[in-house]
């Protein structure tokens, strides 16, 4: 299967090993079931999906080397319910403006099952038809067709051979 493996995560430089290495981690952690999820969704649920990828890089604290974490698995919960108080970070206006718009996503959908709202970037659906359309959640929020489906499908492809 290295043939296969190389096509969804190629390594023809070290440093594309490196970043092919790292995608795999996260994707075998969180990425991949999510995704899997989702597609088990669009085949069998009556509802519209929609996905999204949070991607702003949080502040460094105080006191740390400067560096900040990156947009990391759980680091939009206080921007999803508008607390970014909670954490004790040098937040920026954009943050504060983000947080306010992933809160009336959430609570659009809460409302209606569409996160989509007056003064909000337009969110479509996710689907093949539109190209699997997902949501970047960022300092510049937009939608864009899904990436790295090949290495979803791969691992999809082990999975169920096992």
């Amino acid at each position: 299967m290295a043939e296969a493996f190389l096509k969804a995560f190629p390594a023809q430089t070290d440093e594309q090993a490196r970043e092919s290495a790292h995608a795999l981690a996260g994707e075998q952690f969180t990425v991949y079931p999510t995704w899997k999820w989702i597609e088990m969704q669009l085949k069998t649920g009556n509802s519209p999906v929609y996905r999204y990828r949070f991607e702003d890089a949080l502040p460094a604290e105080s006191g740390s080397d400067g560096k900040s974490r990156g947009a990391y698995h759980s680091a939009e919960i206080e921007f999803v319910f508008n607390v970014l108080q909670s954490k004790k970070l040098p937040w920026r206006p954009q943050d504060f403006k983000l947080a306010d718009q992933m809160s009336s996503y959430w609570t659009n959908f809460a409302k209606t099952g569409d996160p989509n709202g007056r003064g909000l970037p337009h969110w479509p659906t996710y689907n093949a038809g539109d190209n699997y359309q997902v949501m970047h959640l960022n300092f510049s929020s937009h939608a864009a067709p899904a990436q790295h489906r090949e290495q979803f499908e791969f691992l999809d492809e082990q999975y169920r051979a096992k």
